[in-house]
């Protein structure tokens, strides 16, 4: 009977343990993905602010019709609700991360190039893109 006691005492241990064990991995990948997510943001302002993309990357071009109207042109990346990480079996890089967003191209059209600059921008969508990032088990890596 006291055999048995210890039996059902060590199960119930390993058993305890294991939850506990498997809501510590829970946790640490809850932290991981908000990482990413910070991670996503500072990637996306970047690539915004000093890339070639936004209002400051702005190009005028002489529009069809020989010139007779101007466009204004630039492209903008916009954040999708999409992003996902995934474990690995590798220990250099326990996760990898998917993120995705899109490029739109705004235009607006003039008779003179500042008046194309002042214009009223529409924003079409030009593509979509996915790219894939590492975690080196501190932090998220270009």
């Amino acid at each position: 009977m006291k055999n048995s006691k210890r039996l059902w005492i060590v199960l119930l241990a390993f058993v305890l343990l294991g939850c506990v064990t498997s809501l510590g991995f829970a946790q640490d990948e809850a932290q991981i993905q908000q990482k990413f997510e910070a991670f996503e943001k500072g990637w996306l302002k970047k690539l915004n602010e000093q890339g070639k993309y936004g209002e400051a990357s702005m190009r005028v071009e002489p529009g069809a019709g020989g010139g007779a109207l101007y466009a204004a042109r630039y492209d903008v990346i916009k954040e999708r609700a999409s992003r996902s990480i995934e474990r690995t079996n590798q220990p250099a890089t326990p996760y990898i991360g998917v993120m995705r967003y899109e490029i739109w191209s705004c235009s607006a059209f003039g008779k003179t190039p500042e008046e194309a600059k002042a214009g009223k921008f529409e924003c079409e969508l030009q593509s979509h893109v996915r790219e894939i990032f590492r975690y080196n088990g501190k932090e998220w890596v270009y």
